[in-house]
């Protein structure tokens, strides 16, 4: 698992406020000990991981905030990695991606759990890869590419070794997530799926993207019932959950963003299929649009609002640092009010400039004779 601090900075500037569960407890294990025993196969195969096949969109679909993070606990076969979570495709809600993540607790750790787990995989075939070039200057050599010895740091492994030269197919890539303490995560994606992603992300609507519903509840966050941090109980049951990121207020503005801009796709694909406009020309005066929408100046706003967090953020490093379980138990509920306070914030700088745009297709779809049908 990342660190509390590094986790935190990453969820709040994605403005994700998506609860998390209590992870169960593990039993002390050695970690690098335990990394024998993984199930490797269920963590990155050829069809998936986790029993989820790659292209599934049978599960809830990732929206810009949960997209590559892992947020569900693991239960104790998958030790020492504690936390997984699935990446769906922008628009198509295919499944492209699965992840997970473990701390080792030390850099050093991470380094040597890397090589450990990558050799796992390598013994099952898997071709290690450390930067394309190098592999291929090894085969031109009449070396093997499985043959390179990673340097600290990360690896990626392809399941087929024709794909370790182009980076096509299933490929599973280990990474420490910051130099600074013993954070790494295994990710395990499949390149065709991730490119499908990708051209959603940029605009590639897909032919048959349905109308979205419109979230079920829109109401303003509120912070969590405080905790009485003078009682032990209450207190440790507090920094655990904030160690273990579970304690973030539920935020219906995370629902609301993603079908704003869902619906903004499905709109631009009916616009698509008209052929009385281009794909080309639409994208640009979208682009035009987002200028004209304040959509920077609320972008700027959030950016502001986001800094003025840092100072209690930053406090709270030191005070868990200094073992003050009371100071931190209070700042974590001052947080807390803040966050919520921040998350509407964001939600109300972000109403205008959806609604400029939304008014912008419907004037578009007027113009060239198109109905959005109910």
């Amino acid at each position: 698992m990342r660190t509390t601090y590094s986790k935190l900075l990453t969820v709040v500037a994605l403005v994700s406020c998506m609860p998390i569960a209590p992870h169960p407890a593990f039993a002390q294990v050695d970690k690098i000990a335990a990394i024998k025993t993984l199930p490797i196969a269920e963590m990155c195969s050829k069809d998936g991981a986790l029993g989820q096949k790659f292209g599934s969109n049978s599960m809830p679909a990732s929206t810009s905030f949960t997209r590559g993070m892992a947020k569900t606990p693991l239960d104790a076969r998958f030790a020492p990695f504690e936390w997984s979570g699935t990446s769906t495709s922008k628009y198509s809600n295919k499944m492209y991606e699965a992840l997970f993540e473990a701390d080792f607790g030390s850099a050093a750790q991470a380094d040597k759990a890397i090589l450990e787990i990558s050799a796992l995989y390598a013994a099952q075939g898997w071709t290690p890869v450390i930067g394309r070039d190098q592999s291929e200057a090894i085969v031109a050599k009449g070396g093997d590419p499985s043959d390179l010895i990673p340097p600290v740091g990360y690896i990626d492994l392809y399941l087929d070794a024709a794909d370790a030269k182009t980076g096509n197919g299933v490929r599973m890539s280990l990474q420490p997530f910051g130099r600074t303490d013993g954070s790494v995560t295994l990710t395990c994606q499949d390149a065709a799926f991730l490119a499908q992603h990708l051209d959603e992300a940029v605009g590639g609507y897909p032919a048959a993207l349905g109308r979205p519903k419109p979230p079920s509840a829109k109401q303003a966050v509120t912070a969590s019932t405080p905790a009485d941090c003078a009682d032990p109980d209450q207190r440790n049951a507090l920094i655990a959950s904030f160690k273990n990121s579970d304690w973030m207020p539920e935020s219906q503005y995370t629902e609301e963003e993603h079908y704003q801009e869902s619906l903004a796709a499905w709109k631009s694909t009916i616009l698509i299929a008209s052929g009385k406009i281009s794909r080309e020309t639409l994208a640009g005066q979208q682009l035009n649009q987002v200028v004209d929408s304040g959509s920077v100046d609320a972008f700027n706003k959030n950016i502001d609002a986001f800094g003025a967090l840092m100072p209690q953020i930053e406090a709270l490093e030191e005070l868990d640092k200094s073992g003050d379980a009371s100071g931190l138990c209070e700042g974590i509920k001052s947080l807390q009010l803040e966050l919520a306070s921040f998350t509407n914030t964001v939600a109300a700088n972000n109403k205008s400039p959806w609604a400029s745009f939304h008014a912008f297709l419907d004037a578009e779809a007027k113009r060239l004779g198109v109905t959005f049908p109910e």
